[in-house]
Protein backbone atom coordinates (compact mmCIF):
# COMPACT_ATOMS: atom_id res chain seq x y z
CA UNK A 1 0.00 0.00 0.00
CA UNK A 2 1.51 3.33 -0.99
CA UNK A 3 1.57 6.46 1.19
CA UNK A 4 -1.48 8.09 -0.41
CA UNK A 5 -3.60 4.97 -0.03
CA UNK A 6 -2.54 4.63 3.60
CA UNK A 7 -3.31 8.30 4.23
CA UNK A 8 -6.78 7.90 2.66
CA UNK A 9 -7.41 4.72 4.66
CA UNK A 10 -6.58 6.59 7.87
CA UNK A 11 -9.07 9.33 7.05
CA UNK A 12 -11.80 6.85 6.05
CA UNK A 13 -11.29 4.88 9.27
CA UNK A 14 -11.69 8.11 11.24
CA UNK A 15 -14.99 8.84 9.52
CA UNK A 16 -16.18 5.25 10.06
CA UNK A 17 -15.25 5.54 13.74
CA UNK A 18 -17.19 8.82 14.03
CA UNK A 19 -20.22 7.36 12.24
CA UNK A 20 -20.15 4.22 14.38
CA UNK A 21 -19.90 6.31 17.53
CA UNK A 22 -22.89 8.41 16.48
CA UNK A 23 -24.89 5.24 15.79
CA UNK A 24 -23.99 3.93 19.25
CA UNK A 25 -24.76 7.33 20.82
CA UNK A 26 -28.35 7.15 19.54
CA UNK A 27 -29.13 4.57 22.22
CA UNK A 28 -30.91 6.98 24.64
CA UNK A 29 -32.80 8.59 21.76
CA UNK A 30 -34.13 5.24 20.51
CA UNK A 31 -35.14 4.25 24.05
CA UNK A 32 -36.91 7.58 24.60
CA UNK A 33 -38.87 7.22 21.35
CA UNK A 34 -39.94 3.77 22.51
CA UNK A 35 -40.95 5.03 25.94
CA UNK A 36 -42.78 8.18 24.81
CA UNK A 37 -44.38 7.03 21.59
CA UNK A 38 -44.18 3.33 20.76
CA UNK A 39 -45.09 1.92 24.18
CA UNK A 40 -48.33 3.95 24.10
CA UNK A 41 -49.47 2.38 20.85
CA UNK A 42 -51.69 -0.73 20.93
CA UNK A 43 -49.74 -3.94 21.57
CA UNK A 44 -50.78 -5.44 18.24
CA UNK A 45 -49.81 -2.31 16.25
CA UNK A 46 -47.42 -3.19 13.40
CA UNK A 47 -45.36 -0.02 13.83
CA UNK A 48 -44.86 -0.72 17.54
CA UNK A 49 -43.91 -4.34 16.92
CA UNK A 50 -41.51 -3.39 14.16
CA UNK A 51 -39.88 -0.64 16.20
CA UNK A 52 -39.49 -2.85 19.24
CA UNK A 53 -37.96 -5.60 17.10
CA UNK A 54 -35.53 -3.03 15.69
CA UNK A 55 -34.78 -1.73 19.22
CA UNK A 56 -34.08 -5.24 20.58
CA UNK A 57 -31.63 -5.86 17.73
CA UNK A 58 -30.01 -2.46 18.17
CA UNK A 59 -29.60 -2.95 21.93
CA UNK A 60 -28.12 -6.40 21.35
CA UNK A 61 -25.36 -5.03 19.08
CA UNK A 62 -24.79 -1.69 20.89
CA UNK A 63 -21.84 -2.92 23.00
CA UNK A 64 -20.14 -4.53 20.01
CA UNK A 65 -20.56 -1.40 17.91
CA UNK A 66 -18.74 0.49 20.66
CA UNK A 67 -15.90 -2.03 20.72
CA UNK A 68 -15.62 -1.97 16.92
CA UNK A 69 -15.51 1.83 17.01
CA UNK A 70 -12.64 1.58 19.47
CA UNK A 71 -10.71 -0.69 17.11
CA UNK A 72 -11.39 1.67 14.19
CA UNK A 73 -10.28 4.64 16.25
CA UNK A 74 -7.04 2.99 17.34
CA UNK A 75 -6.23 2.00 13.74
CA UNK A 76 -7.04 5.56 12.65
CA UNK A 77 -4.68 6.85 15.36
CA UNK A 78 -1.79 4.62 14.30
CA UNK A 79 -2.11 5.55 10.62
CA UNK A 80 -2.68 9.27 11.13
CA UNK A 81 0.09 9.56 13.73
CA UNK A 82 2.47 8.46 10.99
CA UNK A 83 1.46 11.44 8.85
CA UNK A 84 0.71 14.17 11.41
CA UNK A 85 2.37 13.15 14.64
CA UNK A 86 0.71 14.02 17.95
CA UNK A 87 -2.63 15.79 17.52
CA UNK A 88 -4.09 17.09 20.81
CA UNK A 89 -7.76 17.18 19.79
CA UNK A 90 -7.50 13.61 18.48
CA UNK A 91 -5.73 12.47 21.63
CA UNK A 92 -8.46 13.99 23.82
CA UNK A 93 -11.30 12.54 21.70
CA UNK A 94 -9.60 9.15 21.49
CA UNK A 95 -8.89 9.09 25.22
CA UNK A 96 -12.49 9.93 26.03
CA UNK A 97 -13.63 7.23 23.63
CA UNK A 98 -11.43 4.63 25.32
CA UNK A 99 -12.77 5.61 28.75
CA UNK A 100 -16.33 5.44 27.39
CA UNK A 101 -15.70 1.99 25.89
CA UNK A 102 -14.05 0.87 29.13
CA UNK A 103 -17.10 1.94 31.12
CA UNK A 104 -19.36 0.13 28.66
CA UNK A 105 -17.31 -3.06 28.91
CA UNK A 106 -17.31 -2.72 32.72
CA UNK A 107 -21.09 -2.32 32.71
CA UNK A 108 -21.73 -5.23 30.37
CA UNK A 109 -19.32 -7.80 31.80
CA UNK A 110 -18.66 -6.79 35.41
CA UNK A 111 -21.90 -5.13 36.47
CA UNK A 112 -23.99 -7.36 34.17
CA UNK A 113 -25.93 -4.30 32.95
CA UNK A 114 -27.05 -3.29 36.47
CA UNK A 115 -27.53 0.48 36.55
CA UNK A 116 -25.34 2.55 38.78
CA UNK A 117 -22.99 5.53 38.74
CA UNK A 118 -21.00 3.88 35.93
CA UNK A 119 -24.05 4.16 33.63
CA UNK A 120 -24.58 7.86 34.37
CA UNK A 121 -20.91 8.52 33.68
CA UNK A 122 -21.10 6.42 30.48
CA UNK A 123 -24.03 8.50 29.24
CA UNK A 124 -22.42 11.81 30.22
CA UNK A 125 -19.15 10.90 28.53
CA UNK A 126 -20.98 10.05 25.32
CA UNK A 127 -22.31 13.62 25.23
CA UNK A 128 -18.89 15.07 25.99
CA UNK A 129 -17.39 12.84 23.30
CA UNK A 130 -19.81 14.17 20.67
CA UNK A 131 -18.38 17.63 21.35
CA UNK A 132 -14.78 16.36 21.41
CA UNK A 133 -15.18 14.54 18.08
CA UNK A 134 -16.79 17.61 16.50
CA UNK A 135 -13.90 19.79 17.69
CA UNK A 136 -11.37 17.24 16.41
CA UNK A 137 -13.02 17.09 12.98
CA UNK A 138 -13.11 20.90 12.71
CA UNK A 139 -9.49 21.28 13.83
CA UNK A 140 -8.34 18.47 11.54
CA UNK A 141 -10.01 20.20 8.58
CA UNK A 142 -8.36 23.53 9.43
CA UNK A 143 -4.81 22.18 9.50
Amino acid sequence: MDQMQLFTLGRVLGWFAAAGFLIAALNPFFKEVNKRHMAKRPKDDRLRKGYQKFLRGYLRVHPYVGMAVGALMLTHLVIQFRFYGFYLSGFVAGGLMLVLIGLGVYGKYVMKKKPGPWLKLHRLLSLVLILAVAIHVVLAKVS
